[in-house]
Parts: structure tokens; sequence; C-alpha cells
């Protein structure tokens, strides 16, 4: 087996001495004493497999790479790595059954806060993106303040509550079983605001922000329109021109979206319905009628399978 080169990571212990976390080093079995399955706050998206290569190939060359960094959160056996996944990586491929490592004891939140910082000087800085994720995540799981997450994560706070708004627009699109979708925006959950509590029009909005054609200004116009509309049936209406006039303003593509749309959601709720609800009795359906769905079920399907070979 290759012999890996270490080095005392004097930053890293810098900022546990700052943060007054206690820490040591010590050789650290890999199979049985690192839990690798679980994501850490220092790298939330995959591994990249190229540097990791990168890194084998320069520890056989002899090149010197800083202690791993791993934490005893909140006394858990199995030690989390906050620092260093690819320098893990590459003394595993190499054939390193242990490494030596800086065991930090530290809670949830130190130990994401830890890692963050790790990631800014001995990996590669994670996308706004990820950062907004990791800050949601620091909110949602963790308890934090949203003006500490922001803080951790190298965002504006403003940024993060808008994260958080859009990120309710999507578990409430969820419960209705409407169609996932990456076309919100961070800031679409602001325009929306509290309409997603709005039963009877959250859907609509819902498939007018996620077309392709939809911009922040005219959703925010059309959520504001929306609000001040005296009746339901006024704000339906508001919703539908906005959605004609977004249709009539782009390409056959997007004319085709909301029918698109509506497929996925009638598929959705059926499929979460009849799973849920696997008989006949809690369908409150009768026999003749749901013969009769399945032959339109069944019809439907085999048009899109035909569509599908002619295209």
């Amino acid at each position: 087996m290759d012999q890996i080169q270490w080095r005392p990571d004097e930053q890293a212990v810098a900022m546990m001495q700052q943060m007054g976390l206690r820490h040591a080093v010590r050789e650290v079995v890999v199979q049985t004493e690192i839990d690798t399955r679980t994501p850490n706050g220092a790298r939330q998206k995959p591994i990249d497999a190229e540097l990791v290569d990168d890194y084998l190939c320069a520890m056989r060359a002899g090149d010197v790479f800083p202690h791993i960094v791993l934490a005893a959160i909140d006394g858990k056996k199995k030690l989390q790595v906050i620092g260093g996944n690819h320098r893990l990586q590459a003394a595993v491929k190499i054939g390193a059954a242990s490494v030596p490592a800086i065991v930090v004891e530290c809670g949830a939140f130190e130990a994401a806060t830890l890692a963050k910082r790790l990631n800014t000087v001995n990996g590669k800085r994670e996308s706004r993106e990820v950062r907004i994720a990791q800050a949601i995540d620091l909110v949602q799981q963790h308890g934090q303040s949203v003006d500490v997450a922001a803080r951790t994560a190298g965002i504006s706070s403003n940024v993060v509550t808008a994260a958080l708004r859009t990120d309710k627009v999507r578990q409430r699109a969820m419960e209705l079983g409407l169609p996932c979708s990456n076309k919100l925006r961070n800031t679409d959950g602001v325009s929306i605001g509290e309409l997603v509590n709005d039963g009877d029009v959250f859907p609509a909005l819902y498939e007018f922000a996620t077309s392709p054609n939809c911009s922040h200004d005219r959703l925010a116009s059309l959520c504001r329109s929306v609000r001040k509309a005296g009746t339901l049936a006024e704000r339906k209406a508001l919703i539908e021109k906005a959605t004609q006039e977004c249709q009539d303003t782009t390409g056959p593509k997007a004319r085709m979206y909301p029918v698109a749309a509506q497929i996925k959601r009638a598929v959705n709720l059926l499929s979460n319905q009849t799973k849920n609800k696997p008989t006949l009795l809690a369908l409150q359906l009768t026999r003749e009628d749901a013969a009769k769905l399945l032959s339109e079920v069944q019809t439907v399907a085999h048009t899109l399978q035909a569509a599908i070979g002619r295209s």
C-alpha cells in the first residue's frame, strides 16, 4: 500500500479553538469508525470523482495533505466527515484502512458551521444554490435563526427568507399532488406569500409560476391583483386571463405546457388516491364507474403511446 503523507491542519485547529471546541488528532479506522453514508454540511452535492483521482495521483507522488476533520456529533458513536471528503475517498482508493484525523466534539450546528468554514479553506467553493440549500437545512433541521443560517452559508438573510418561502410553495404543491417543477425561482415564494394556503387559487397560481415564460414581475403583479380581488370568481378570472396572455405571447411549446401540467396533476392525484385507498369502497366508486374510469385511462395511455411512437 502507498504511504500517504499527512500534516497537521493548523487553520482547522485555529478555527476549533476560536469556537471553543474540544479536539484531538488520532488514528481512525475508516470502515468501523466513520459514517461515510451521511451527507455533511461541507459538501451536500455528490463527490467529484475526477478530484478524487487527482488527489489519489498526488498522494502517490508524495504530496502532503492536511488531516481530515471528523466530528463526534452529540455523542454519536460513528464519526461524520466535516472536512476532507475527497481526501478520504482518495485514501480509501489507495488502500488505507485508517487515517490520522482531527476528531472534534460538537453539536450538529457547530459541525455545520465548522464544515462551512473548512470548505472555504481546503475544499471547493460551493455554488450559491448549494449554500442556499445549506441555509434552509440549518433553519428547518437545526432550528437556527434566518440571520445565523445566512451568515453561516455566506448569503444574505433576505435570500434565505425568500428561499424558505419558495420551499413552502414546493411542499404545498407536493401535498396537493401538483407536478414537481424546477421552474420556481427563489423569489417566487415571496410573490405568492400567504396565497399558498388558498386551496381555491394556489394550484392555478403554481401552474402559472412554473410555466416557461412566466417572469418574476408577471407573477408578482398577478399575485397583487389576486389579493385585491373581492370574490373567488374574480381571482380565478385574473389568473386565467394572465395565463392566456402569457400563452399568446409565446411559442407553441409554451402554449402546450398548461395541458401537460393538467395531465400530470390529474395523474398524480389519481395515483395518490388509488395508492392510499386501494378499494372501490374507499374510493367511493361503483363497479360500473370504476370500469368506465379504467377504460378512459387505458384510452389515454394508448393515445400517448402512439404519440411517443410518432415522435
